[in-house]
């Protein structure tokens, strides 16, 4: 196994000179990837998986593991949660998609597929429980941890001097 310390060129020579042939890696290294209310917190990105090399190609296996802090959407709540996904892409010399392309030094860059596969992990909206019931929108306490005391009627009639008011009257389903 070889060990990294960065995602971009990755020196590929010895691979791409014997079709077939193999080589672990893992790298580690600090990325900072954010998106919404998400965010990677961990100190260091790590993938682990194979480079295998065929003719005019190179194939990537493996995983990516890294820390996302996310904040929930109704309470404001920040959760770290440990994750983990799958990543494996082909990549050529002659590869429209520069994030896939084998540059002439020979080397392949990870770092955009990397920060890729963790914002497709990401969502842009997290309820930390289904149970999660927000925030009193009269004081702002969250109603998870105390009761305030607010009642819905006590809201829906504070909130009549709102333009939006009227949506409290409509009867929608909350999942």
């Amino acid at each position: 196994m070889i060990k990294l310390v960065k995602f971009s060129e990755i020196e590929c020579n010895d691979l791409l000179s014997s079709s077939g042939s193999s080589r672990d890696i893992e790298i580690e290294e600090k990325m900072e990837v954010k998106l919404s209310s998400s965010r990677v917190i961990s100190e260091k990105v790590i993938f682990s998986g194979t480079l295998t090399s065929s003719f005019e190609f190179l194939k990537i296996d493996g995983s990516v593991k890294y820390t996302l802090e996310m904040e929930c959407s109704r309470c404001l709540k920040l959760v770290k949660k440990d994750c983990i996904s799958d990543l494996g892409a082909i990549f050529t010399k002659d590869n429209e998609d520069e994030a896939l392309a084998i540059s002439d030094s020979l080397t392949i860059n990870l770092e955009g597929l990397v920060a890729d596969n963790i914002t497709d992990s990401m969502k842009m909206q997290y309820i930390c429980s289904k149970d999660c019931r927000g925030l009193c929108s009269l004081c702002g306490d969250n109603k998870n941890l105390n009761d305030c005391g607010h009642s819905l009627n006590e809201i829906k009639k504070k909130s009549k001097d709102n333009p939006f008011s009227l949506l409290n009257e409509l009867d929608l389903k909350v999942e």
